[in-house]
């Protein structure tokens, strides 16, 4: 039993003793991590990686996150927003011209030319860091609004005019045609850019009321005393229909009717002009 024991231990290979065994960190150190720099090294024992296989297998699940097709084209946000000089170059990738003047602007055919408007927004537009394609979009974007409002506007002053001259017809009655052919004359005798400037301040409507009646102030001078004239400068023919019509009015019948409406006393004065138009004193 004992030359047994004894071949036994011959045979054993040497047993480390605890404190000669080699840490984690140095089989590591002395298996790969050797050959690496210390601030390498410092790394991959942060991380945590045992062996050159858990390397591979990080690198792997980062490419399949971040997708192999995007190497070169990925973008890291600057961490402060206030710092313009980082933020520049981010812009720069994303397709910012080198100068302002580099963006390539179309204007549509039905609006006219600012220069110095298009100089501003490509300022403006390289300032905030657009794209060529961006600031194309965009002022594509605004022209169109524009021309949409414009037409609109165009289209809301048209009615209005429509509208005044509505008003001044049934104001007028009877005697409409006659007072715009008299207000068509006077606007020759003031010229087009008078007349224009008339109806930019006063409307169509105001304008024609207005010339009418200097044009008529101006053809009564002309005529003998008492020859075709009357409180409403109309002819009796004329002075008849709109007195049919204002008669069709039930509040003007129901001040003419009642002598106690506030209004009474101007319904019986209107009549009264209306009767001395339709049969004028000779």
């Amino acid at each position: 039993m004992h030359d047994d024991a004894e071949f036994v231990l011959a045979d054993a290979p040497d047993v480390a003793m605890p404190d000669e065994r080699l840490s984690t960190t140095d089989q590591l150190d002395s298996d790969w991590l050797s050959g690496l720099d210390d601030d390498s090294a410092e790394f991959v024992r942060t991380k945590g990686w045992e062996d050159l296989d858990a390397v591979v297998r990080s690198y792997q699940n980062l490419e399949s996150m971040l997708g192999s097709d995007r190497a070169g084209r990925t973008l890291t946000l600057p961490k402060d927003e206030a710092d313009a000089e980082a933020y520049a170059e981010v812009y720069d990738r994303l397709g910012r011209p080198e100068a302002a003047s580099d963006y390539a602007l179309e204007v549509p055919d039905n609006i006219a030319i600012d220069e110095p408007m298009m100089d501003w927004y490509r300022e403006a537009a390289h300032t905030a860091g657009l794209s060529a394609r961006q600031a194309s979009a965009l002022f594509d974007a605004w022209n169109g609004m524009a021309v949409k409002r414009v037409a609109a506007m165009n289209q809301d002053t048209q009615a209005a005019q429509d509208q005044g001259i509505e008003a001044l017809r049934e104001k007028w009655g009877g005697a409409f045609d006659r007072k715009v052919a008299v207000a068509r004359q006077a606007a020759r005798r003031f010229g087009g850019e008078q007349s224009a400037a008339l109806e930019e301040a006063l409307g169509r409507a105001g304008v024609t009321e207005f010339l009418a009646g200097i044009g008529e102030a101006v053809s009564e001078d002309a005529l003998p005393a008492g020859e075709g004239r009357n409180s409403f400068g109309l002819s009796p023919d004329e002075a008849r229909a709109n007195y049919e019509q204002r008669k069709r009015d039930p509040g003007f019948i129901a001040a003419l009717q009642d002598a106690a409406h506030p209004g009474h006393a101007a319904a019986s004065a209107e009549r009264a002009r209306y009767l001395a138009a339709i049969w004028p004193a000779r």
